[in-house]
């Protein structure tokens, strides 16, 4: 579509400029063709604005400079125009696709953080600790559209699986361990990726692709995530890993807190009951020593 435009916009400036207003001067066609090269390349991609510099190329040539009608060009100075005129079109499209792609990359970035900003306050509201590492999965899966999320956690010799939706990753427990023990070998990070080393590829039985992103709580691999449809930079993932990995350790402290809170309670009840049982035993024994003492008065 924005081709369709750029070229029709060229051909119309070109017969306002050879039939209607019969401009012949190079100097102000090429720049009015360069406005338009300029234009197209601030809002579309680079090849669109290298195709209608081109075709700018070729109408300046055709109906603007002598012999006009033909491709041959008598003055050789204005070859210099021409490839002038080439040169600055591509240079500046080249510029504009580079600031675009900084602006998206700019965006995506502020998505990333706003996902993770929403995934941690989900986090944060939940208090059910029974499930809370499957919940967490499928906060991932809801917050960054992903087609499945699966957490696995090893646990004496086994792998526990935690995950989102009805069908769970399947991942063999050899590239598990694999996964775990490359995670733990290399800890190095890589500042252009934004990532800890350890990031790999694998195939579900379905055949689609899987990326393992190593659980790390500071350096200390816990366990791996599994996500399948991903189309994150391996930046995101390992800050999607690293929050993961928090969470999992507030379950646990929660938990943890929470059997400490039962045996406080039941030592509290121990205390209430041998203080009644120990009320219920003196009451007797006063009256009995009340009444001996009576008797040896009289």
């Amino acid at each position: 579509m924005h081709l369709l435009l750029s070229l029709a916009a060229t051909a119309a400036l070109t017969a306002i400029y050879s039939v209607w207003l019969g401009v012949t001067n190079p100097t102000i066609v090429a720049l009015s063709f360069l406005l338009i090269v300029l234009v197209v390349a601030a809002v579309s991609r680079r090849w669109v604005a290298i195709c209608t510099s081109v075709a700018a190329f070729l109408c300046f040539n055709l109906f603007f400079l002598p012999p006009v009608g033909t491709l041959a060009i008598a003055d050789p100075a204005h070859w210099v125009a021409l490839f002038t005129l080439l040169a600055v079109s591509v240079v500046a499209s080249h510029l504009s696709a580079q600031a675009r792609h900084r602006t998206d990359e700019a965006t995506a970035r502020r998505d990333e953080i706003a996902r993770l900003f929403d995934l941690t306050r989900d986090i944060l509201l939940t208090t059910d600790t029974s499930k809370a590492v499957d919940m967490v999965a499928g906060y991932i899966a809801h917050r960054f559209r992903l087609d499945g999320v699966t957490i696995w956690l090893p646990d004496a010799g086994q792998w526990q699986r935690h995950h989102s939706g009805p069908v769970p990753i399947e991942i063999e427990p050899a590239v598990l361990d694999r996964a775990i023990g490359e995670a733990v070998a290399r800890i190095e990070f890589d500042a252009s990726k934004r990532a800890y080393a350890g990031h790999t590829v694998d195939r579900a039985p379905t055949g689609a692709p899987v990326s393992l992103v190593p659980l790390r709580l500071g350096t200390r691999p816990i366990g791996i995530l599994a996500l399948r449809g991903d189309s994150l930079e391996p930046g995101a993932r390992d800050a999607l890993a690293g929050v993961t990995a928090i969470a999992i350790e507030r379950a646990h402290l929660l938990e943890e807190r929470k059997e400490s809170e039962v045996v406080r309670r039941g030592a509290e009840l121990k205390s209430a009951l041998l203080a009644a049982l120990g009320h219920d035993l003196k009451t007797p024994l006063t009256a009995v020593t009340v009444a001996a003492e009576n008797l040896t008065a009289t």
